[in-house]
């Protein structure tokens, strides 16, 4: 754990890292100014206002379910990635194992599509038989194997960090195996909901019939067994409460109440036999699962299999059957109109099988060692300014913020890359067949989870590749991690005035900094402990002032002329109160930026609203019905719109910047104004 920090020496840090303390605005870049609609007022709705020309410009394109500056950096890195696997796709003569020769080997079966649709289902067949010779004696090692080569199903197997020991890793089970994104699309008796199941069956009975495997009503029996399972799994909502989840059993009690199934031989078969206590996620479904096994027809969980390795391999095969797989998931469930380009899909499947090896390509690429050094010096300043916060609550104790304040110093941050890359060099990729890659990799990755067992926890690891646009927060280890794939413009721009890079790149750093104090993060300690913290009081207080925000969102509805999609302000949570404090400690961070600077307007516009516009314009995007209809019963993201104005209407900094009064739309009523970090 590292020691505390005095804030003041922490906010002595250079404070102008995105910009030169010397240099006058005018030189650098602001925000976009052709992408904001002055026609629409910032009191009424600032995502317009700062996005609206923006959004008449920029249709989602017919591959995509939505577009935004998310969508826009990705395509950039996604440029730089192609020549790479272009170029080592065309070695075929790569030494085994090396970076050049899985990248290239890999991406050449992918977009070898003619070879695809002459081999059929045969690279899979070896499974099908397997799922063929099931028998009730040989489940357990079959499901071991199955878990291995194709996925985890009709339960989850893992080896993680012990949420409440995080020095060593533990075992985890718990559910897993639906087709359909969430229990509750399952039960929900809606008109859309019961259309989607109907979808559902129609889609499962096409994917069937293009495998060439005979099964009368495929589609409805699938159904009905993932209904029965379904019935007893948690939802997202309940998946959020971390206590719920942690549930460490003993390994002997496990056997005891769930003995339909041989863990043992499971177990021995997975190669995992050393433990004497099992970390359960959902105990209630997992007695389901005893259950199923003991009830079931053999040949429902014949049929059940074969869906699964059906389901879980349909993009690597034929191209009729990734077709099929598309135009239920992306185009009915999501609202695509047509299937992106076959080598944007290679570099989407690859970035999660061998992102490791593509990012450290692209770093060497396209990443400076000047932009790690800003970023760090961003987070110094963000860092502070939280520091600052934390001391001025009013609605925390003296003990609590003592606490917080030595969580907020033993961040750990991972910026740009890995110090040590992963070694896949022992991956078996070949020029085969793409299904036959996609089985190695599972395996691959199965075993590297599977050695970490027993052994040190690798804090050293990370949770995405270097060139993926996002940037995450690991509770259990306390750590903020930024991969360079977000460092770049719009989000980070070392060209542009600070009022844009703290806005930007400044509000996801501060957004990942918060999740270490949003209703999940609040629960772990300095040192990643799932602890609790706090007195009941302040305990209380935060939950109050979170509960305001889950009724905010629970109003807001993002389909134009249908009120019953609306966001779940409970899904949704943890990330809005981010996107809130987030925004907040990157403003007073900008704020210390501007000491002794003078204040420059731009287009008629002061730095404080040149901020709050760069902020809107981080999130400005379109998207498709059918995606925002998903994403507010999956996501627990909020829909960029909301992430703006739902965030700036309980900001009296951006009250003051655009003179909103109350009584406008962009501000909260006063009793309903949050006031969280």
């Amino acid at each position: 754990m590292k020691k505390n920090v005095i804030v003041a020496a922490v906010a002595a840090a250079v404070l102008s890292a995105c910009g030169g303390a010397g240099e006058k605005s005018e030189k650098l870049s602001s925000v976009d100014w052709n992408g904001m609609d002055t026609t629409v007022s910032p009191k009424e709705d600032f995502y317009r206002f700062a996005n609206g020309n923006w959004m008449k410009n920029n249709p989602v394109p017919e591959s995509e379910s939505r577009w935004g500056s998310f969508n826009e950096v990705k395509d950039r890195n996604n440029d730089i990635i192609k020549e790479i696997l272009n170029e080592a796709s065309k070695n075929d003569t790569a030494e085994k194992g090396s970076a050049t020769q899985l990248v290239g080997d890999y991406y050449y079966c992918i977009m070898d599509k003619e070879k695809r649709a002459v081999d059929g289902i045969a690279p899979i067949q070896s499974q099908l038989d397997k799922i063929d010779g099931l028998t009730k004696e040989n489940l357990e090692t079959f499901l071991a194997d199955f878990h291995k080569t194709v996925g985890s199903t009709p339960f989850g197997f893992s080896i993680f960090e012990d949420l409440k020991d995080n020095e060593v890793y533990a075992v985890y089970l718990g559910q897993h195996g639906l087709g359909l994104p969430d229990k509750e699309y399952y039960f929900k008796q809606d008109e859309k909901s019961v259309e989607t199941r109907a979808k559902y069956v129609e889609h499962v009975d096409k994917m069937f019939a293009l495998a060439n495997v005979n099964s009368k009503d495929a589609g409805k029996k699938i159904l009905a067994i993932e209904t029965e399972l379904a019935g007893d799994m948690m939802n997202r909502v309940e998946q959020r409460d971390i206590s719920k989840l942690y549930n460490k059993m003993a390994y002997a009690d496990i056997k005891k109440q769930w003995n339909n199934f041989n863990w043992d031989k499971y177990f021995s078969a997975i190669g995992v036999t050393d433990f004497d206590s099992v970390i359960v996620m959902q105990p209630k479904y997992m007695a389901k699962f005893n259950k199923a096994i003991k009830n079931m027809p053999l040949s429902d969980w014949k049929l059940y299999f074969k869906w699964e390795l059906i389901n879980a391999m349909a993009s690597t095969l034929t191209p009729e059957m990734e077709q099929q797989n598309f135009a239920f998931y992306s185009q009915y469930m999501r609202g695509a109109k047509e299937m992106k380009e076959d080598w944007k899909r290679a570099i989407d499947a690859m970035t999660s099988s061998v992102g490791d090896v593509m990012g450290k390509a692209f770093v060497e690429k396209a990443f400076s060692p000047e932009a790690k050094e800003k970023i760090n010096a961003l987070v110094d300043n963000l860092q502070a300014a939280l520091g600052e916060r934390l001391e001025q609550l009013e609605w925390m104790s003296d003990s609590t913020k003592l606490q917080a304040k030595e969580k907020m110093a033993s961040f750990t941050r991972k910026l740009g890359y890995p110090d040590e890359w992963k070694d896949m060099s022992s991956l078996n990729i070949s020029r085969e067949s793409y299904a036959a890659n996609k089985m190695a990799v599972n395996q691959w990755q199965f075993k590297d989870m599977l050695d970490k067992y027993g052994k040190p926890v690798d804090k050293t690891e990370w949770g995405m590749p270097a060139h993926m646009v996002n940037a995450y927060y690991n509770p259990i280890q306390n750590e903020i991690v930024f991969p360079a794939g977000i460092m770049q413009p719009p989000f980070f721009d070392p060209n542009a005035e600070d009022a844009v890079n703290y806005a930007r790149i400044g509000a996801v750093i501060g957004h990942e900094m918060i999740h270490g104090f949003d209703d999940q993060g609040a629960r772990f300690d300095a040192t990643g402990l799932f602890k609790n913290w706090w007195t009941k009081e302040d305990l209380e207080k935060f939950k109050a002032q979170t509960g305001i925000l889950v009724e905010q969102y629970n109003q807001y509805t993002p389909i134009e002329g249908n009120d019953e999609v609306k966001v779940n302000g409970e899904l949704t949570l943890g990330e809005n109160i981010a996107d809130f404090g987030g925004l907040t400690i990157a403003y007073y961070a900008f704020q210390k930026s501007l000491e002794g600077k003078k204040e420059e307007e731009i287009n008629g516009f002061t730095p404080e609203q040149r901020f709050f516009i760069a902020f809107g314009q981080i999130w400005k995007g379109n998207a498709r019905d059918e995606y925002l209809r998903t994403q507010v019963q999956t996501d627990p993201h909020s829909p960029t719109e909301f992430r703006v104005n739902g965030t700036l209407s309980n900001m009296p900094e951006f009250f003051a910047a655009f003179n909103v009064e109350e009584g406008d739309p962009m501000r909260q009523p006063a009793e309903k104004i949050a006031t969280i970090w």
